[in-house]
């Protein structure tokens, strides 16, 4: 900025607009001092963008680090696309650990709910979720399609696909999916849970 014809060079001065007072006081600390100290996730997350934008990759993992403390099941997807913005790749794999390991919890959040239905899709199909059965997958795909059911019931079938029927029990197949409207609709669908009928019978 200083070495070219722009409005920078001709001021002798750097305006940065981005950062905040108190911000850029967080950032001089960290680089006099090595740590600076981070209460809150809007902290830490604002740090993270900051520190990304003036190439601080120290400010950045220290950031990264503290934000990992404050993984919940309710902000974990926000914070994991956070993460993929800033290319931030041990922050990544923090919050996909706590999502697989808390799969059934975290599919009942408002941020999944609002996945779109590839990033469904990834996750449902992950061999590493951690649920307490395949009736759980069951029911998050019937949820989020519940969520807003008019646009969202033609996804159905791609997600329905990355479900393990077969170890879903007899019972739940008979009494609950085989009776779904979704499932009856689709013939393909339908069909999956006859041979998964079929296989456990």
């Amino acid at each position: 900025l200083l070495n070219s014809d722009m409005k920078e060079n001709n001021e002798g001065v750097i305006r940065l607009e981005i950062v905040s007072e108190s911000q850029m006081a967080d950032i001089l600390e960290f680089i006099y001092t090595g740590s600076v100290q981070i209460s809150t996730q809007e902290n830490a997350e604002n740090l993270i963008e900051l520190a990304d934008y003036l190439v601080l990759p120290d400010l950045k993992a220290f950031a990264g680090k503290c934000l990992g403390d404050f993984i919940t099941t309710s902000n974990c997807i926000s914070i994991y696309h956070l993460a993929e913005k800033y290319l931030y790749q041990d922050l990544i794999a923090t919050c996909r650990k706590f999502i697989h390991s808390n799969f059934a919890s975290v599919g009942e959040s408002d941020d999944f709910l609002n996945l779109p239905s590839h990033e469904v899709e990834k996750w449902i199909s992950s061999d590493e979720i951690v649920t307490d059965g395949e009736e759980n997958v069951v029911e998050l795909v019937l949820r989020w399609i519940d969520h807003d059911k008019s646009r969202r019931r033609v996804n159905f079938r791609d997600l329905f696909r990355h479900v393990r029927l077969t170890c879903v029990s007899r019972d739940t197949l008979a009494s609950t999916v085989v009776t779904n409207d979704l499932v009856n609709e689709d013939e393909e669908c339908l069909e999956s849970v006859f041979l998964a009928l079929k296989w456990l019978d």
